[in-house]
């Protein structure tokens, strides 16, 4: 599965703590066991309000998806893939 958009990119793998281009859905549960009782103020981030529903959004899980590779591409990249 391939993530396009800043939420992959910017949001959860900065939440990760990761330096590559993909996560698994371990590593995405495992953020997201640490981080659901954290305040706004304490996820550091100008996207505070999202950073949390945006690992839940992942959905990996349900979708049978096991690993998510992240580009560095645009919306409109993606529209012209479709």
């Amino acid at each position: 599965m391939y993530g396009i958009g800043g939420v992959h990119r910017y949001s959860i793998l900065n939440q990760l703590k990761s330096n590559k281009n993909t996560y698994s859905i371990k590593e995405l549960i495992s953020t997201v066991h640490t981080s659901i009782d954290k305040t706004d103020a304490q996820i550091n981030s100008k996207y505070y309000k999202t950073e949390i529903t945006n690992l839940a959004l992942g959905f990996m899980q349900g979708l049978g998806i096991n690993q998510v590779t992240v580009l560095n591409i645009n919306l409109t990249d993606a529209l012209l893939l479709n």
